[in-house]
């Protein structure tokens, strides 16, 4: 732990103890849950808020980082004041795959196959994937290590933290997949798949459950865009209670989705792939598709 200078002075609001991880920038820029939307002047000596944020990204080497902030804030219209929350660990997050039986490790095993049975079926040729909060990048790189269309293959994969991007990066480099390219971004931002939209695989896996659920269908609207007709959506969602599921799949299907396979409901984990039917609608640039919570943030893990 370390402890950083308060926001701001010469107030008696009650201040608020927060623990987050320094690499989760959706906590301290994007997401609206939070509030953050920037770290003002005040928050560090540094001064700006792209220096405040800089300096947090500094102190990434430590696990983990204390900030006290106060419910009232006079910098500049900003007034981040949500307290006591835990940002989860993205990176950490990950050995749970590692674990043989695990939820997460199945969950994985039931995304690849979708992944690879979309591959076998893709026409003759180049194959775009891209792929959504991607991760170490575990599902695409896992099954294209030994398909035969490894080669055909371009892909993109867009993750917000830079550690588990470079665990992908490692891993395709190590796995000869040229095609590869991982990006370190935020996966919202629609601007990342421009260059290989629409895209004949999208894969939107670890996301449905971090979003509310009015950005699961935006989500879903915007995949119109990222995916080309024909093309093959493989995501996933939790089925813990309240179960969204089976409205995911309507709100597939009212876009011009058929459902190819979805999991089994005995399981606590959801997978799903989905069809494009018809022609991709045109790209919107500079949109933002959703605003990650996370799901400790939601009604539990519903990944």
């Amino acid at each position: 732990m370390q402890q950083l200078p308060e926001i701001g002075s010469g107030t008696d609001s009650a201040t608020a103890p927060l623990t987050v991880h320094t690499w989760a920038t959706r906590s301290f820029v994007n997401d609206a849950i939070y509030r953050w939307l920037t770290l003002t002047g005040g928050a560090l000596p540094a001064g700006s808020p792209n220096d405040a944020i800089a300096q947090l990204f500094q102190l990434g080497g430590q696990q983990r980082v204390r900030i006290t902030l106060r419910s009232t804030v006079p910098c500049g219209g900003f007034a981040p004041y949500l307290g006591g929350v835990t940002e989860r660990d993205w990176h950490a997050w990950h050995a749970e795959y590692d674990q043989p039986g695990s939820g997460l490790a199945r969950r994985l095993d039931a995304v690849q196959e979708q992944i690879r049975v979309a591959l076998d079926a893709a026409a003759p040729g180049p194959v775009r994937v891209i792929s959504l909060c991607a991760g170490q990048g575990r599902d695409v790189i896992g099954v294209l290590a030994t398909h035969p269309r490894r080669g055909d293959v371009t892909a993109r994969l867009v993750e917000l933290d830079p550690r588990n991007a470079a665990v992908a990066r490692d891993s395709a480099a190590r796995h000869g997949l040229d095609g590869v390219e991982v990006v370190v971004g935020d996966a919202a931002l629609i601007d990342h798949y421009a260059a290989l939209a629409p895209a004949d695989l999208v894969i939107a896996c670890g996301i449905f459950g971090n979003i509310s659920d009015a950005d699961v269908e935006r989500t879903i609207e915007f995949i119109t865009q990222l995916c080309a007709e024909g093309g093959t959506v493989v995501w996933t969602r939790g089925r813990r209670e309240p179960d969204l599921v089976p409205q995911v799949c309507d709100w597939f299907a009212e876009r011009g989705f058929e459902q190819v396979w979805l999991s089994d409901p005995q399981f606590s984990f959801g997978v799903g792939a989905h069809r494009f039917t018809r022609a991709p609608a045109p790209l919107e640039p500079g949109v933002t598709i959703f605003t990650f919570v996370g799901y400790d943030r939601l009604s539990g893990p519903t990944t």
